[in-house]
């Protein structure tokens, strides 16, 4: 029952929750960049908040977007050190690596260095990843995001659950 109001209160607070998601997206300026991602209204705009669903006693709250949305978040969609592509073994067996390849051109054209420094570069960048589990060193525009989530989230189920005590309390009383 109470969770069936939860669900109540909770989607018809999803606006301003999505409101916070995109308002992050479309000003958070992110670690080593001077402006938000360049597909970021795009994305921003893809956000949505399913109706939350109730079954089996528990409470589930969707959100949707773009997948570039679910890259973002996870702040490059690496989990660990075994999914960066790089062993940092030698490559004596004459294969290249298509990761340091890409990170070397990367570096190239970012920066404008020559292929040894950008090598360097892109050998530094993979062992670095190896080390953290990821490829780039921010969290996540939503983990950027998450007190303001947890003030708004937390707020709308304080103000239910006190509702329900103080009916609960009325109803016991008889008034």
């Amino acid at each position: 029952m109470i969770l069936n109001k939860l669900a109540q209160v909770l989607y018809t607070s999803g606006q301003n929750v999505v409101g916070i998601m995109r308002s992050k997206l479309n000003t958070g300026v992110r670690g080593g960049n001077r402006l938000p991602q360049s597909n970021t209204y795009r994305t921003a705009e893809s956000l949505s908040a399913k109706v939350p669903d109730v079954s089996g006693g528990k409470l589930t709250w969707e959100f949707v977007g773009k997948d570039s949305a679910v890259r973002l978040n996870t702040g490059g969609g690496l989990k660990g050190p075994g999914d960066v592509p790089y062993s940092g073994k030698s490559g004596k067996s004459g294969q290249t690596s298509k990761y340091i390849d890409a990170l070397t051109k990367w570096a190239i054209t970012k920066y404008g260095i020559d292929s040894v420094s950008a090598k360097r570069m892109a050998f530094s960048i993979a062992h670095t990843a190896v080390k953290r589990g990821r490829v780039v060193d921010s969290t996540g525009w939503l983990d950027d995001a998450k007190a303001q989530l947890d003030k708004q989230i937390m707020g709308d189920i304080a103000t239910l659950l006190n509702q329900e005590i103080n009916k609960f309390i009325m109803t016991e009383l008889k008034y």
